[in-house]
């Protein structure tokens, strides 16, 4: 009977545990969708093409958040909808790795990294958080102008290979210096066909209706396809093979303009638009297409509420213990191809860490033109007053 109650206990808490993985799991995708409406809407310019991998950004600064304190790590969980609970973030992105490397799904696939100063002394626990992101740890030299160089290259490299060679040069020359003390880099990489398949033998030119009405090829289908209409847009789900994937295609109506309809788009409106989706026998024409982009993020997410990360008032203290740390740039890069087999996308995140300098004395070097004034300080007249441009040319 004991031995009976005690195997009882021990599935109680199996199950209470999986569902608690499960839970976080499921947060951490619903904070990902919720950013990736909020990114959309925050950056979108009308007549400019966008493409950005959500899950890419929130996953490399996943592994930077396991590593803010306070004031930091309110600011980032606020933006990226992250669980403001230390495990609970940080397990629900592990479980969603650890998922997917279960089901070995065909679709996509994403890989971590991270690039440290050597001899910097990061937090044993930091780094045992990294590297159950699946990530390759490793130790480079910043500081040194040839080995930071040769660290770009294989930081690009890796890159390259993880996303099928689609990603290149994420790091440009600049983008670390002598004060970086860590990069944080995740890479995820789709290849898909399409349910369908579009015949090439019905792709046609045709208007498409933007700022500067192109001409374009249009792939067209027929057959069945959940779709829906509201009284401000349409929507339409276009799987992939297997139906592990889907593209989402929503289309305002030509009175609704996309800014105003991302007002109201959200992870939740996203998931009651997919759920309201209805099969019925249609005719199709999409665009084919292919976009690449490449985004400094650091001043949208400041504007975004992700201040002080930036700043000297950044507090990383769970990455070394102290609170000489903050992030000096977050990288993205993304690149898609839509066609009539299917689609391929590939995105890379960069999270840049820099050590804080010490504040410098400051300088006033006058080596430009200036305005120069004389005045007496009794009463305040001026008493001469000038610019100088040339030095050099004076006039007795």
């Amino acid at each position: 009977m004991r031995q009976l109650l005690l195997w009882i206990t021990v599935g109680l808490f199996l199950s209470v545990s999986l569902h608690a993985q499960d839970k976080a799991m499921h947060e951490a995708v619903d904070g990902n969708n919720a950013f990736c409406f909020d990114w959309m809407r925050e950056s979108y310019q009308k007549n400019e093409n966008q493409m950005f991998s959500p899950q890419s950004i929130s996953i490399a600064l996943s592994m930077a958040y396991d590593g803010a304190k306070w004031r930091t790590k309110w600011e980032m969980s606020k933006v990226m909808h992250f669980q403001r609970d230390d495990n609970e973030n940080h397990d629900g992105w592990i479980e969603y790795i650890n998922y997917f490397e279960q089901i070995k799904t065909p679709l996509f696939y994403s890989a971590n990294a991270a690039w440290i100063q050597k001899e910097f002394q990061f937090l044993p626990e930091y780094i045992k958080a990294i590297e159950a992101y699946k990530a390759k740890v490793k130790a480079v030299d910043f500081r040194n102008t040839l080995s930071r160089e040769d660290a770009r290259k294989q930081m690009n490299a890796w890159v390259e290979n993880k996303t099928q060679r689609k990603i290149r040069q994420l790091i440009r020359k600049g983008d670390v210096d002598d004060q970086t003390r860590l990069v944080l880099i995740n890479a995820i990489y789709f290849n898909a066909k399409w349910q369908k398949e579009f015949p090439e033998k019905m792709t046609s030119r045709r208007l498409f209706n933007g700022d500067k009405n192109n001409i374009c090829e249009f792939m067209h289908n027929e057959g069945e396809y959940a779709w829906m209409q509201s009284e401000r847009y349409s929507a339409i789900e276009l799987p992939y093979q297997s139906e592990l994937s889907s593209m989402y295609v929503i289309l305002p109506n030509s009175d609704t303009d996309i800014s105003s309809l991302l007002e109201e788009f959200d992870g939740v409106a996203f998931d009651e638009m997919c759920s309201s989706l209805k099969k019925e026998k249609l005719r199709i024409g999409i665009p084919k297409f292919s976009l690449s982009s490449r985004t400094q993020m650091k001043k949208q997410l400041m504007k975004m509420g992700m201040i002080r990360a930036f700043t000297e008032d950044a507090n990383f203290k769970g990455m070394n213990g102290k609170r000489n740390l903050m992030i000096d740039e977050v990288i993205h890069q993304a690149v898609i191809e839509v066609n009539e087999a299917g689609t391929e996308a590939s995105a890379a995140t960069a999270v840049v860490v820099r050590e804080k300098q010490h504040k410098l004395v400051p300088e006033f070097i006058a080596d430009r033109p200036f305005i120069f004034v004389i005045k007496e300080n009794k009463l305040g007249s001026i008493l001469f007053a000038g610019v100088l441009e040339n030095p050099l040319n004076l006039s007795k």
